[in-house]
């Protein structure tokens, strides 16, 4: 039985699809085992990668204006915590739209910063994850060969739980 549950949400048509499966297998859980579920909704912010040449000392832009006063580090920061609250605010939305059906069920919020697929898992092992349900756009022919890099591939490929691909 899958007890916990992870859903790796960015807003897309295909993770809300796999939050409403998520939700349908805690409710079966629920009937059957009538024990608590957990589902947890995981955001994770895109690292940006700065090219070497922005120096941690540079001003954000080439040209010196008395207006841009930030470092990139100290830009990329702000930037970073923005991604984060809307992330946070995105998550609470969906959680609230779920909120009246929970039940038993609770729904925890996490937002992480990093490459996508490698905090997916590393978020799915320190929680001790039972499931990952994870949207999929699930391109055909030969458009699957943009994807080949895509989250969920991996994600799949890597995890040491199993995980459920949602079209």
């Amino acid at each position: 039985m899958y007890n916990r549950l992870l859903v790796p949400y960015d807003g897309s048509r295909p993770a809300d699809h796999a939050m409403k499966h998520a939700f349908n297998i805690a409710k079966i859980g629920l009937l059957q085992a009538k024990t608590t579920r957990e589902i947890n909704l995981l955001y994770v912010v895109q690292e940006i990668h700065v090219p070497p040449s922005f120096d941690y000392g540079m001003k954000l832009y080439p040209y010196s204006l008395q207006e841009l006063t930030k470092t990139t580090p100290e830009y990329l920061k702000e930037v970073y915590q923005d991604l984060k609250n809307k992330g946070m605010e995105m998550l609470k939305s969906k959680n609230s739209e779920y909120l009246k059906e929970s039940g038993d069920t609770a729904i925890k919020t996490h937002v992480l910063l990093g490459d996508p697929a490698n905090k997916i898992i590393e978020f799915a092992n320190s929680e001790n994850i039972d499931l990952i349900i994870i949207g999929n756009v699930g391109l055909r022919g030969i458009s699957r060969i943009r994807a080949l890099g895509s989250v969920s591939r991996r994600v799949s490929e890597m995890a040491s739980c199993p995980v459920l691909l949602v079209h």
